[in-house]
């Protein structure tokens, strides 16, 4: 149990703990005992990181403020989709000014409130007007050039998508898995559903629900257009250097896509709501969560026995607090399924990488 603070008309504020059972959100503590769903919800604000506050009851008047490592992830986990309210994080930049004082920490900290809020604020907002055709014709072209120097293996991508079939991604974008033939410890996704997997993380493996999290986390930054907003985020950066030094950073920036898009590496929030996502379709399906950790754990036992970090962890970083907050909802999950179809056409990949 988690603690919040209940605030009931009438009755002030309320110390209570909350914790998630499936779809519904148990609160408890000074006498109260409430179970919240998603009908109940009226509206959610974010009004710091990781903090929410949930506006339930038949006006909204009941408020209930928790917090949690990317606690609107874990609401869309549970909850699907609901009326919410977005933070906001200009209002950080005045204080932040008026603290810095002299012209060139001025100018310091607008470079570097650009960089960190404005680069990613323009990219989302730029990724929001691009449309599904042109992101996943992106996709296509930029696939092309990925696979021109290393082809994927044909009858090993059919059996990896066989045994994606088994799941459901609840997706809107054509997802299609790709088996490259390298030792190189890795996955990535590009833009509109083309998904990259090498053999080598493949052979790290040894259960079929590391492989459907594998996968589940990769078709979440698809579902989520964040191998879109990475392309965005390259391109504007170079495009604001191109304003200094010409316009060959930017032309570099999208020939390079093909290339270098592998290497690609994702923020700490994106990929924590990649984790979540990921959980989440592994919870629909009936796949045990934990497998989402056990994933993991065998990456870190890769660079803890001496070995070069996978490169895995390397585009894909990996702090405690991703752990924990997969860990909780591993912990929350009761109903897991037997999936004999996804344990035999796993056996049968692995076999076709001997």
């Amino acid at each position: 149990m988690h603690p919040a603070v209940l605030e009931i008309p009438g009755l002030g504020s309320i110390h209570v703990s909350w914790q998630f059972d499936g779809n519904v959100l148990n609160v408890q503590g000074s006498g109260k005992n409430l179970r919240i769903s998603v009908t109940d919800v009226q509206l959610v604000k974010y009004p710091a990181r990781n903090k929410a506050l949930i506006l339930f009851g038949n006006a909204g008047e009941q408020k209930l403020q928790i917090e949690f490592p990317n606690i609107k992830g874990l609401l869309h986990s549970h909850w699907g989709s609901f009326p919410e309210q977005e933070f906001k994080l200009g209002r950080f930049t005045v204080p932040l000014v008026m603290f810095l004082g002299s012209g060139l920490a001025l100018v310091i900290a607008g470079v570097l409130i650009f960089y960190f809020w404005g680069i990613p604020f323009i990219a989302r907002k730029a990724v929001e007007l691009v449309p599904v055709e042109q992101e996943v014709s992106l996709g296509k072209e930029i696939s092309t050039g990925v696979f021109v120097q290393t082809p994927p293996d044909s009858a090993s991508s059919a059996l990896l998508n066989r045994f994606a079939a088994e799941i459901d991604f609840a997706s809107h974008y054509p997802l299609h898995f790709n088996v490259i033939h390298d030792s190189t410890v890795n996955a990535f996704a590009l833009p509109g559903g083309e998904i990259v997997v090498y053999s080598g993380i493949i052979n790290k493996l040894n259960h079929s629900g590391q492989l459907a999290a594998l996968l589940a986390h990769e078709a979440s930054h698809i579902n989520y257009r964040h191998s879109l907003h990475g392309i965005m985020d390259k391109v504007l950066w170079s495009a604001l250097l191109a304003l200094v030094v010409g316009d060959g950073g930017l032309i570099s920036a999208i020939s390079a896509q093909g290339n270098e898009f592998r290497s690609l590496a994702y923020s700490r929030d994106l990929e924590t709501q990649a984790d979540t996502a990921g959980a989440g379709i592994l919870r629909r399906n009936g796949i045990e969560v934990r497998q989402m950790l056990s994933l993991l754990k065998v990456l870190q036992q890769e660079s803890a026995h001496g070995a070069s970090v996978p490169e895995f962890l390397q585009t894909h970083p990996l702090p405690e607090s991703r752990m924990e907050e997969v860990r909780a909802l591993a912990e929350s999950q009761v109903a897991i399924t037997a999936h004999p179809q996804l344990d035999s056409l796993f056996g049968l990949l692995k076999t076709e990488l001997k």
